[in-house]
């Protein structure tokens, strides 16, 4: 007597298309995973059926005919949601992170295409909202500090020199320029 192996592997099959047509019947949105390639980078995220109100001032980006695309205030097609890597042609990775119905939340990093980190940042709501860290080609922190309402505030670190750094203090987006103490005549 032998074995059918392939029986076991049916089933299971089965059982996985068997549940996934359950909660779409449940009204459950489930994640489609895309793989998609370009001349310069590859790609790999989740799409979303769900279509939530639009807010205002968030760009959102979504994927459909095979493209992934971006619009401030408006989407016509499958949103972003969940894991999203974009990577360069020489497989190191460009671009990493998290997206919640079509907009950027969380840690996302870039790389240079040498695989030398580019950038840090997080991001709530669509916007980047707290640290921010920028390095050069070679590897070096160049700017540091944190994000809120849009824009830097409080202090940020650069480095302008290779072996010196400037702090600038930022209130709502811009330096704050102190002026000099008066003369004492």
């Amino acid at each position: 007597m032998t074995l059918n192996r392939e029986g076991p592997r049916t089933c299971l099959l089965m059982a996985f298309l068997l549940t996934a047509m359950a909660l779409k019947s449940k009204g459950q949105d489930i994640p489609d995973k895309v793989f998609l390639d370009s001349a310069d980078f590859n790609y790999s995220f989740y799409t979303t059926d769900h279509h939530p109100s639009v807010k205002t001032g968030r760009v959102y980006t979504w994927y459909k005919t095979g493209r992934i695309l971006t619009t401030q205030e408006g989407y016509d097609g499958k949103l972003l949601n969940g894991c999203f890597r974009k990577v360069y042609t020489n497989k190191n990775l460009c671009e990493s992170g998290q997206y919640k119905n079509g907009i950027k939340s969380g840690l996302w990093m870039e790389w240079y295409p040498a695989g030398v980190l580019m950038e840090k940042s997080h991001w709530g709501n669509g916007y980047r909202k707290g640290s921010v860290e920028r390095y050069d080609s070679i590897g070096r922190l160049t700017e540091k500090g944190y994000y809120s309402d849009q824009a830097f505030t409080g202090v940020v670190y650069q480095r302008i020199g290779a072996d010196s750094t400037r702090s600038i203090q930022y209130a709502g987006g811009k330096a704050v320029i102190k002026s000099p103490p008066p003369k004492n005549k």
